[in-house]
């Protein structure tokens, strides 16, 4: 097999972008009465290159490895972008709305005058993950188990692991997950894919397992770690072709995200104003590894059962570095101040509101 690349630019062109005014209608169950203008809506791809494979009779060209970038800039922005990262096996849809129909954290951040730029990370369907192993392996050219695992996180996994309730139907009595509009949730869970066989988060059509604290087990909010997550390489490289376009801007990153947030912030820290990490992997808890940019994480209720313990404390010696190194840090501990029943997917929160007035209070005094 022959196989020619040719990269793509990290600015590549955008796909279904508006430019000039835009009214943006609120959403259906948004109880604001006003629109928000923005200058440019859509979606464009960063990263990835083209692929040309000779084999056989015929030329089959495909592009593989880019990353989906859906964008909000308000009209008159006057605040530093922020690049918004899903969890694994997660994409940007929770970040632009709600279950139950509310404005997601992107509208919010945009009303606030921020550019908002939300990652799909390669390794999703609507991405532009490698088809190439699939077809080797059906071709008979590469053994099985060479072939990647394509995922879905099923609802069997996710009520208890992310705190919606103790298994699907049953949920915590003070849950501020919108369960009663789960079956939104779960039709935007895009399938994705990992190296090897036997990782990631349950197959579609599979019976649900109970896995080892494997690291993609840890990114999905399985394990007790706060290590560094699956993916994480493909997400750096997108998220710093999606900076070259954006300049400077603010990483806000969920769970398995917080790997690639944190190696940009500590090996590019020039690209970076601020980390919000959200219940995230990766925290670092060596001064030399710690951002030295204002950071906030945010952790929601139930993190012993959750199996999130050591990433809460990872994160707690991460704010303590950051803030010790005279930088604006601050941990937030719902349960501590008084709030109880947010889940891991807190965007997604009957309370998202009132959450992400925190994390924007904290950047604007930072």
């Amino acid at each position: 097999m022959r196989t020619r690349t040719r990269a793509i630019a990290a600015t590549a062109t955008a796909l279904a972008v508006l430019t000039g005014a835009l009214l943006v209608p609120r959403w259906v169950g948004d109880a604001r009465d006003d629109g928000l203008t923005v200058t440019a809506t859509g979606y464009f791809f960063v990263g990835g290159q083209q692929v040309t494979d000779d084999t056989g009779d015929r030329t089959s060209t495909t592009w593989t490895g880019q990353a989906m970038v859906h964008q909000l800039v308000p009209a008159g922005a006057d605040e530093p972008p922020v690049i918004m990262m899903p969890g694994l096996g997660l994409s940007s849809s929770i970040f632009l709305s709600t279950p139950d129909g509310r404005e997601g954290w992107a509208q919010q951040a945009a009303r606030a005058g921020h550019p908002v730029y939300v990652l799909d990370e390669p390794s999703l369907a609507v991405s532009g993950f490698d088809v190439r192993p699939f077809n080797a392996v059906a071709a008979g050219e590469a053994p099985p188990e060479s072939q990647p695992t394509m995922s879905v996180w099923s609802e069997e996994e996710i009520w208890p692991r992310w705190g919606f309730g103790s298994k699907p139907g049953q949920p915590y009595p003070d849950t501020r997950f919108p369960v009663q509009d789960i079956d939104q949730f779960l039709a935007a869970l895009p399938p994705y894919w990992q190296a090897g066989a036997g990782v990631g988060g349950a197959r579609a059509g599979a019976a649900p397992r109970q896995p080892a604290p494997t690291p993609s087990a840890t990114a999905s909010g399985a394990g007790d770690s706060g290590g560094r997550g699956p993916g994480a390489p493909a997400q750096e490289q997108a998220l710093l072709a999606l900076l070259e376009r954006t300049g400077p801007a603010i990483l806000l990153a969920h769970s398995a995200a917080g790997s690639a947030a944190f190696a940009v912030a500590d090996q590019h820290p020039e690209q970076v104003v601020a980390v919000v990490a959200v219940e995230p992997v990766g925290c670092p808890t060596e001064a030399d590894q710690a951002p030295t940019a204002p950071t906030i994480a945010v952790y929601g209720d139930r993190i012993a059962e959750r199996r999130q313990t050591g990433r809460l404390d990872a994160c707690r010696s991460t704010v303590g570095l950051v803030d010790a190194a005279g930088h604006p840090a601050r941990l937030v501990y719902l349960p501590d101040e008084g709030v109880r029943g947010n889940t891991h997917l807190m965007m997604q929160d009957d309370n998202s509101d009132d959450i992400w007035r925190r994390i924007a209070d904290f950047l604007a005094d930072s």
